[in-house]
C-alpha cells in the first residue's frame, strides 16, 4: 500500500514533494503525522478489517483518555473504521483556528454496530454530542472492485454554519448511478457527473425532500432503560420434580469431596450420599400439593424437615436449600409474586428487559405509556444509571439509515388481481381443465373475493404498512405475545435436521453433501412443534427469501436464526400468516444494523402485531390453510403439466399474487 501510493504522489504531483508526506507504517499503532492538522481530511478506510496487529498500541492508546486519539471509545476487535475516523478528529484544527472539515467513506457497521455504553456507540456519542457530523450520504452499492455491499460518506465538521448548528442532513443518493460498460470485479456502477452534480446541490439546498432528511443530532440518541418483572413460581413436591434435585450442582457437590487422602475423602463422599438419601426421603414425605406463594411451600418445607430429624441427623444448607426450591419450582404467570426479605417483588432474570427510550423524552411517560399497559406488574430498574450523566438507563446514539427512507409496497387487491385473471379466462379454463383433470373450477368472472365480507367498521392502524382494521381488534408489540427461546441441542440428544426453504421449515437431508454442514450439531438450537422461526440476516444483500417458517415437528435448526415461543394469547399458525404478510411487503428490511444487516430480536420485540381475539384467529388461519392449499395445488399442477408452460407462466404468476393477497387480506381484517 505504501509503495503504491508514493508512486502515485511521484507521478502526479508537479515536483514529487508531496510524495515525502507518505510515510511507511500503520496508521493506528505508529502515527507519523502527530504533530500536524489539516483544513481538509480525505480517507477510505478498510471495510470490517480487524485491528489486533495494532491492538496493544491502541488500547495504550486509548487508556490516555482524550490525551490519544481514541479517548471516545474502541470498536469491536473486528473492525477498526471508527478508529480510522477518531484519528482523522484528532488532526482537525481548532474551530478558533478555521477548523477543518473530514469526509470518510464506511460500510453500514459504523452506523449502529455497538449497543449502548459500548465502544461503537460511545464513539457515536463523542461525534454527536461534539456536533461534528454534518451529513450522511448513502451511495450506490457495486461501486468497488472487491465488494458490492453499501457504502456510505460521513462528513464532519467543526465550523458549521449557524442553520446546520445541532442538526444532521441525510442522504439518499443510492439510486444515483448508471451502468458501467463493462464491469470491474464487483465494480459494476459509477457516478455519473449529472449525479455528483444533483447529490452536491441536495447538499447545499439543505432541504428535506424525497431524498435529504434532516435531524437534530439528539433524534439518534436513546436512553436504555432495563425493565423488569416479578418472579412468579408455583412449587410442588411431585416425583418428577423431586427427581430434578438430582440434578442441582449443590445436591451433586454432598458427594464430592476435596480431601487429599483417600481415606479422608472416601468417609466424606459415604456421608455425602447419606446426606443424599436423607434429603431425598425428606421430600418424599412432602403431599404432592400444588404452591401457588413461595412462603406456604417454604412452611410446609421447614416441617418436613423438622419431622425429619427426628430419624437422621439432617443438617440443610442455605445452597442445599436454595437447589430444593429450584428443582420443586416452576415459572406459573397465575402464581403469587415471590418477595424479599424486605417485602419487595424479587425480578425474574428470564423476563427481564430493556426499552431504548428516546432520548428528548421522559423515561417515566414512555414507561406508562409504552410498557405499562402491556406488563402492569413491570418497574424500571433504578440502579443501572449512565456512565456519564449518572441518570437512570445508559445513554447510546445509533443511525438506523434504512428506516428514514424505506418504502412498503403493499400487495395489490384481491379484485385488481381477478380482474388480469379475467382478461384471460378463457386460456386458463382450457388450461386448468387440461391440469386438474377435467375438475370444474369457478370462473373468475365470479370473483373469489366477493364471497367473504368485510367487517361492519375498522379504525386507523397508525402502522406504515397497514391502513385500517377492524374495530375491535387489538395491536400489541410482540414481545408480550411471544420472547426468543434458545436451547442448544447438547449431546446431540435432537437428530432431525431443519431448514427453513421458501417460506417453508422441512426436513433436511444431511446426506446429500449441499451447503455447509457443521461438525456437529450441538451448536444448532432445538425447536418445537408451534414455533416460530425467523431468518433475519443478510437483509441487505438477499431481498427475495422468505424468511418466516412455521415449526410442524421436533428437530434442530441453525443458531443463527431466532426461535419465537409463543404466549397463550396468539394462535401459532395466524401469527405465522401474519408475519409471513410482514415479510412479503418487506417489512424486515427497515430494521436491522450491521453491514448483513442482520436483526436480533431486540429488534423486533416492538413489532406491532395484529390481535383478533382468540376464535377469529383460529378461523383465519383455518381458513387460510384451506384457501392456500387449493391454490398450491393448481400452481404445482401447471408447473408440471407439459402443456402450454408459455401460457400457464402468466397465470401461475397471477395465482401466486392471488395467494399472497389472499394471506394480507385475510390477517389483516379486509
Amino acid at each position: 500500500t505504501w509503495a503504491v501510493s508514493k508512486a502515485d504522489m511521484l507521478m502526479t504531483s508537479p515536483d514529487g514533494r508531496d510524495a515525502d508526506n507518505i510515510v511507511f507504517g500503520s496508521t493506528l499503532s505508529k502515527d507519523q503525522h502527530a504533530n500536524k492538522r489539516f483544513d481538509y481530511l480525505l480517507t477510505n478506510p478498510p471495510y470490517g478489517k480487524d485491528w489486533k496487529m495494532d491492538q496493544e498500541v491502541v488500547e495504550a492508546e486509548a487508556e490516555r483518555g482524550y490525551g490519544g486519539r481514541f479517548g471516545a471509545g474502541l470498536p469491536r476487535i473486528s473492525d477498526g473504521q471508527l478508529l480510522f475516523l477518531q484519528h482523522m478528529l484528532a488532526r482537525m484544527k481548532d474551530a478558533k483556528d478555521g477548523g477543518s472539515r473530514v469526509a470518510i467513506i464506511m460500510n453500514g457497521s459504523p452506523l449502529f454496530t455497538g449497543d449502548a455504553g459500548g465502544g461503537g456507540s460511545e464513539i457515536r456519542r463523542w461525534i454527536l454530542e461534539n456536533d461534528w457530523l454534518e451529513s450522511l450520504v448513502a451511495m450506490p452499492e457495486q461501486l468497488f472492485y472487491n465488494t458490492g455491499i453499501a457504502t456510505y460518506v460521513w462528513v464532519l465538521t467543526n465550523r458549521k454554519e449557524k442553520k446546520r448548528k445541532g442538526k444532521v442532513q441525510i442522504i439518499n443518493a443510492s439510486s444515483f448511478w448508471v451502468p458501467m460498460r463493462k464491469s470491474l470485479g464487483n465494480k459494476r456502477r459509477e457516478i455519473s457527473n449529472e449525479q455528483i452534480k444533483q447529490t452536491t446541490d441536495l447538499f447545499t439546498a439543505f432541504k428535506e425532500g424525497e431524498h435529504c432528511k434532516i435531524f437534530e443530532a439528539t433524534d439518534f440518541g436513546y436512553r436504555k432503560i432495563t425493565v423488569e418483572r416479578p418472579l412468579r413460581l408455583n412449587f410442588q413436591a411431585s416425583p418428577e420434580r423431586i427427581a430434578r434435585v438430582k440434578e442441582e450442582t449443590a445436591f451433586q457437590n454432598l458427594a464430592v469431596s476435596k480431601k487429599k487422602y483417600p481415606k479422608e475423602k472416601s468417609a466424606e463422599e459415604t456421608e455425602g450420599r447419606k446426606l443424599q438419601e436423607a434429603v431425598l426421603a425428606m421430600l418424599g414425605t412432602l403431599q404432592p400439593t400444588l404452591f401457588k406463594d413461595r412462603p406456604s411451600f417454604e412452611e410446609a418445607l421447614e416441617k418436613a424437615i423438622v419431622g425429619a430429624r427426628h430419624a437422621v441427623p439432617l443438617r440443610i444448607t442455605a445452597p442445599i436449600r436454595k437447589a430444593i426450591l429450584s428443582a420443586l419450582s416452576e415459572r406459573d404467570e397465575t402464581a403469587a409474586v415471590c418477595r424479599d426479605e424486605n417485602g419487595n417483588p424479587e425480578p425474574d432474570p428470564e423476563l427481564c428487559d430493556t426499552e431504548n427510550v428516546p432520548l428528548n423524552e421522559d423515561i417515566h411517560a414512555y414507561f406508562d405509556r409504552e410498557v405499562k399497559p402491556h406488563v402492569p406488574d413491570a418497574w424500571i430498574n433504578t440502579a443501572i444509571v449512565d456512565h456519564k450523566d449518572g441518570k437512570v438507563g445508559e445513554v447510546g446514539y445509533e443511525i438506523s439509515f434504512n428506516s428514514y427512507f424505506y418504502k412498503y409496497e403493499l400487495p395489490r387487491s384481491l379484485k385488481a388481481i381477478e380482474v388480469d385473471i379475467k382478461d384471460v379466462e378463457k386460456d386458463i379454463l382450457e388450461t386448468l381443465r387440461e391440469v386438474t383433470g377435467g375438475i370444474s373450477i369457478p370462473q373468475a368472472g365470479t370473483p373469489q373475493a366477493s364471497r367473504w365480507k368485510p367487517y361492519p367498521q375498522y379504525k386507523e392502524s397508525s402502522i406504515p404498512w397497514i391502513d385500517g382494521i377492524p374495530n375491535h381488534w387489538e395491536i400489541g408489540p410482540l414481545f408480550v405475545l411471544a420472547h426468543e427461546r434458545k436451547e442448544k441441542n447438547e449431546g446431540n440428544k435432537v437428530e432431525k435436521v431443519l431448514s427453513l426453504s421458501y417460506g417453508r421449515i422441512v426436513e433436511r437431508d444431511i446426506t446429500d453433501n449441499f451447503g455447509l454442514l457443521p461438525e456437529s450439531f450441538e451448536t444448532y438450537q432445538i425447536v418445537y412443534p408451534g414455533n416460530i422461526v425467523l431468518r433475519l440476516t443478510d437483509l441487505q444483500n438477499d431481498k427475495r427469501s422468505l424468511r418466516v417458517g412455521l415449526v410442524g415437528q421436533n428437530g434442530v435448526i441453525t443458531s443463527a436464526y431466532i426461535r419465537l415461543e409463543l404466549f397463550h394469547r396468539i394462535d401459532s399458525a395466524y401469527c405465522y400468516y401474519l408475519l409471513h404478510a410482514y415479510d412479503v411487503v418487506k417489512v424486515f428490511y427497515s430494521f436491522g444494523g450491521g453491514v448483513r444487516q442482520s436483526m436480533k430480536f431486540e429488534d423486533l420485540k416492538r413489532l406491532p402485531i395484529l390481535c383478533p381475539p382468540m376464535d377469529e384467529q383460529i378461523a383465519i388461519s383455518d381458513f387460510l390453510n384451506r384457501e392456500t392449499a387449493r391454490v398450491d395445488v393448481l400452481v404445482a399442477g401447471m408447473i408440471n403439466s407439459p402443456a402450454g408452460r408459455g401460457r400457464l407462466s402468466c397465470l401461475t404468476g397471477l395465482l401466486v399474487e392471488y395467494r399472497t393477497a389472499l394471506i394480507s387480506a385475510a390477517v389483516t381484517g379486509k
